[in-house]
């Protein structure tokens, strides 16, 4: 059992060593003019749930500032709305794979590399959809 738990401890530190080390995303504040964008589209989202380019903004504007709970919250609900949406899918893929940069590699960082790789298949439908935006 000892050699598990100490197997365990090496290849973690070995995948720190080779870069998967969660990547620490500091928050940055929001501007006046942001905020007041914030308080309007929530505002349009209590008026219509399913607005999706609300919901898609939201998320947008926190990802840029890297509250990545908030974010996910906004661009999986886009997602859900519009799940074939280029501009949707983009933004979610680019969502998980910094998602997958912020999260503790357990395992030897298999579920970094799977959240790194949900981003990249949404990315890549995302062009395939939409190659000249």
């Amino acid at each position: 059992m000892n050699i598990v738990i100490t197997g365990y401890f090496v290849g973690v530190a070995i995948s720190w060593m080779m870069g998967a080390a969660p990547a620490d995303f500091k928050k940055t504040p929001l501007s006046m003019e942001e905020q007041a964008e914030i308080a309007q589209l929530q505002s349009d989202i209590l008026d219509d749930q399913e607005d999706v380019d609300a919901h898609l903004r939201l998320g947008q504007i926190h990802f840029m500032h890297n509250n990545l709970e908030t974010s996910g919250a906004y661009l999986q609900t886009a997602k859900f709305l519009q799940p074939r949406d280029p501009d949707v899918l983009a933004w979610w893929g680019s969502y998980r794979a910094k998602q997958g940069g912020a999260v503790f590699p357990w395992f030897w960082g298999f579920r970094k590399i799977a959240l790194v790789k949900e981003g990249v298949r949404a990315l890549d439908e995302a062009v395939q959809k939409s190659p000249h935006d």
